[in-house]
């Protein structure tokens, strides 16, 4: 993900605009034990999220996230629709 991230061709609304399907799919949940898959998509995005706010690298080399405040903040506004008694946004 963050190799795709990193791609400096990759607008800003490209950058978050997958983000906007995901929300969808997490806040359509009914309620009960969640699915699998929503909850393997959250761990990836808290991944990603924490990954955001440190260097992440590949073959040892730092990747460089196009937009990546701007992709931290959709993530999080991702997240926090699955856990707002957890998760704000600020």
């Amino acid at each position: 993900m963050a190799q795709a991230l990193s791609d400096p061709r990759l607008t800003a609304t490209e950058a978050t605009t997958w983000l906007e399907e995901v929300r969808t799919a997490l806040t359509a949940i009914e309620p009960g034990p969640p699915p699998a898959w929503s909850s393997n998509t959250l761990r990836v995005l808290h991944a990603l999220h924490v990954g955001l706010d440190h260097e992440i690298l590949h073959d040892d080399e730092p990747v460089q996230i196009v937009h990546r405040d701007r992709v931290k903040e959709a993530v999080a506004r991702t997240i926090e629709v699955t856990q707002p008694w957890f998760w704000k946004v600020r």
